[in-house]
């Protein structure tokens, strides 16, 4: 059976897969006060790499939960908004990005002025590979936060 996505401009992809994300909170990777520790972090289970970042206190969050992915047709669904620079299939726009979060702007959310110009820090050095650990499942779990 072949899966078909619908892109806004009526564009056809055969085959996606859907790929799971896991969010974690950032308290469980860093210290309270830390600034990284205030956000919420989506991984994808495609590349393995942090796709989306929410502020902790952001009001209206979305839970994204899947994303379609075709590899062969080089499409993925998140690829205009995904902070992850180093998939194959990112394609930032800073612009859609900022749409996603209309309510509190680019400057609550603490984006670098030169955000589409190279990969964050969560994609580089040592939190390269580390995210991986953290996704979730498809059968499910639950990380929580915990003080110590």
């Amino acid at each position: 059976m072949k899966d078909t996505i619908k892109t806004p401009k009526n564009v056809m992809y055969h085959n996606a897969i859907s790929c799971s994300t896991t969010w974690i909170d950032g308290r469980i990777i860093f210290k309270l006060n830390e600034k990284h520790s205030k956000f919420y972090y989506g991984i994808c289970s495609f590349s393995r790499g942090i796709f989306a970042v929410t502020p902790s206190d952001y009001k209206r969050p979305t839970m994204i939960a899947s994303i379609q992915v075709s590899p062969i047709e080089r499409y993925c669904e998140r690829a205009f908004s995904c902070l992850n620079f180093t998939c194959k299939l990112n394609q930032f726009d800073k612009g859609i990005f900022i749409d996603e979060f209309k309510d509190c702007g680019a400057f609550t959310l603490g984006l670098p002025r030169d955000i589409e110009k190279k990969p964050q820090w969560f994609s580089v050095g040592e939190f390269k590979d580390y995210w991986g650990k953290f996704i979730i499942p498809q059968t499910g779990g639950v990380l929580k936060y915990k003080e110590k």
